[in-house]
């Protein structure tokens, strides 16, 4: 017996593209450079929620530089009948000054082009920023009691959307170490950690990092001894900005977002870098990706849209899930491979990390748990048919992941995460009664959806209060697996067992939204 609220989520699925500029399914391709969807106002106020559900769905809250793109948004907007305020990625800290407007991908300030009202940004209404879609003028707004409609843009598939000469550029803004990083770049179309030939790219790179709390990053530079240094991509060492360099601090370089500065470091250290490859790639449009992904979100492959061809000539599909807090997590939500494809999990961006599992169509119906890494990152391999490909009936799979906190009986989750019956998997015992409460201080709605739900029906139950009001909202009892609900603020759920039969319990993931 399974009582439950369906919470309808945004599912936007890839597919597969050779030489074409598109946007996934869900988003509207703007001047050729920009893939742009529209949020309507969410249930909790706020910028900060609206810039996780764009995060939620790969992308960031819109920057915009050009009054091209400008124009475009706020047109796009009235067409699809959101007339009122939108909000826009950026956040300003001082009045009337653009030079303080940083832009929520972190790749610069509103100082080139901007569109502000006359006498904006006026950060005593607030530092976040929205769009009025008649004028498309940008004004200063509060940031947490306001419900907006939201602007979202996510990567092309199949551009490079951050060029600088022939070459394409990707900043992985999370920290990791040197190799973590290199082993990023490689699924990021062959690509390798920066390196650096000219003054001006070296001053295009620094401009990426403009938040304050990113004062160096990872380049290519490393050395071999104290007096040989060399870059990861194997280009000519044509160009040093060195300001220290001592193979006894360590082989790896850096440089200073604050003056372009190179300095060496230890290769271990945990920072963020930034990726480099070839703009005319032909591996830009092979995959489903992104292929890089960080904090947490939805990945998917839906397979039964291609033709024989185009789904038999996919390369396997990498994907470096990275959480930079906490041990990376996935679940997936829907699996069902055909005969001849198979998804690889590890626990680490190398070749030599640990298998956490290797999921094909005979097994696949033990993995709706969750799968937890023994580091921050999971990489994800998904190998595609070769062969005798079966594309009649609707293959696919979509995995949901993110950072693995989990409670236990009797304690608060304040954050995403897991809680499972006492002994999961194993049998939770007779006359039991546990009580988990999931608080909520950031005015989330809470989703929970069971991966796994085996009880004794209409004896052993999971009840679920909303915790302010102490009001029952939903009972849970028998076999209810993969089924997803939501509520706000905080709830209290309650295990209770009688004194008769046990069974394997049940695992929930806890997530926010």
């Amino acid at each position: 017996m399974c009582k439950i609220l369906v919470l309808l989520l945004f599912s936007f699925c890839f597919f597969i593209v050779t030489n074409a500029i598109v946007c996934r399914d869900g988003f509207t391709l703007i001047n050729n450079n920009k893939c742009i969807a529209f949020l309507p106002p969410y249930f909790d106020p706020g910028y900060s929620n609206s810039e996780y559900r764009c995060n939620w769905l790969g992308g960031n809250v819109v920057s915009i530089r050009t009054a091209i793109d400008n124009t475009a948004i706020a047109k796009l907007a009235i067409n699809k009948g959101y007339l009122d305020k939108i909000w826009i990625g950026l956040k300003c800290w001082e009045d009337n000054n653009p030079d303080n407007c940083i832009w929520a991908d972190q790749q610069g300030n509103a100082s080139s082009y901007n569109n502000f009202q006359p006498g904006n940004p006026q950060t005593n209404n607030g530092s976040c920023v929205y769009m009025i879609p008649a004028t498309g003028k940008w004004v200063s707004g509060d940031c947490d009691n306001v419900r907006f409609t939201v602007a979202c843009e996510t990567d092309i598939i199949g551009a490079c959307t951050h060029k600088f000469g022939d070459y394409c550029y990707h900043p992985i803004v999370g920290g990791t170490n040197h190799d973590e990083a290199l082993n990023i770049c490689e699924q990021l179309c062959g690509g390798s950690l920066v390196s650096i030939h000219s003054p001006e790219e070296n001053e295009y790179i620094r401009g990426y990092f403009i938040d304050p709390k990113i004062t160096r990053i990872y380049i290519g530079a490393k050395m071999s001894n104290a007096a040989t240094n060399y870059w990861s991509d194997d280009t000519d060492w044509d160009f040093v900005n060195f300001n220290h360099s001592n193979i006894n601090d360590g082989l790896c370089y850096t440089m200073s977002t604050n003056d372009g500065k190179w300095n060496s470091i230890n290769c271990g250290r945990s920072l963020p870098s930034i990726c480099k490859w070839k703009a005319s790639s032909s591996c830009q449009a092979t995959c489903t990706g992104p292929k890089y992904r960080e904090e947490t979100g939805l990945i998917t492959l839906l397979t039964s849209e291609l033709s024989y061809n185009q789904y038999r000539g996919i390369p396997p599909c990498y994907y470096v899930l990275h959480v930079p807090n906490g041990l990376a997590a996935i679940w997936f939500n829907s699996l069902q491979l055909d005969p001849n494809s198979s998804i690889e999990l590890y626990s680490g961006t190398s070749e030599n990390s640990t298998l956490l599992a290797n999921i094909t169509q005979e097994n696949q119906n033990d993995y709706y748990k969750s799968l937890t890494s023994s580091s921050q990152f999971i990489k994800l391999v998904s190998n595609q048919c070769n062969d005798n490909c079966d594309v009649t009936n609707d293959y696919s799979w979509s995995a949901l992941f993110g950072p693995n906190y989990g409670a236990s009986c009797g304690e608060v989750l304040y954050t995403r995460g897991v809680i499972t019956s006492q002994n999961y998997p194993n049998n939770y015992p007779n006359n039991y009664n546990c009580t988990y409460y999931i608080q909520n201080p950031g005015g989330y709605f809470i989703t929970i959806y069971f991966d796994h739900f085996e009880t004794e029906e209409n004896h052993d139950f999971v009840n679920v209060y909303d915790q302010k009001s102490g009001t029952l909202q939903y009972s849970f009892s028998g076999n209810c697996t993969q089924y997803l609900f939501g509520s706000e603020k905080s709830m209290r759920i309650e295990f209770t067992t009688d004194g008769r039969n046990t069974f394997s319990g049940w695992s929930a993931h806890i997530d926010l939204v």
